[in-house]
């Protein structure tokens, strides 16, 4: 795909504009089509999570989920180590 001359950042912006469709992989698709999912859905679809977990094991894919719980500020429940002391 041609960017008309654009390379490091100024390349990858141009991409990222394309969305999951462009230049990408289909790891890197699937990425995409989850942020876009929870942008536009609050969930991520279940086509997007099956892509998803042919890259990751479980035990990655419950990482990325409480990463997005971390993210949002969902507090660990009490009996969690590291929950005392949580604001």
């Amino acid at each position: 795909m041609a960017t008309s001359g654009c390379s490091g950042k100024g390349a990858g912006l141009i991409f990222l504009s394309l969305g999951p469709r462009g230049y990408w992989s289909a790891h890197g698709a699937a990425l995409l089509r989850a942020a876009d999912d929870l942008f536009h859905n609050s969930v991520v679809s279940d086509d997007t999570w099956a892509a998803l977990a042919a890259k990751y094991s479980t035990e990655q894919m419950m990482d990325l989920v409480s990463w997005a719980l971390n993210s949002f500020g969902v507090p660990l429940d009490d009996f969690l180590p590291g929950a005392k002391g949580q604001a």
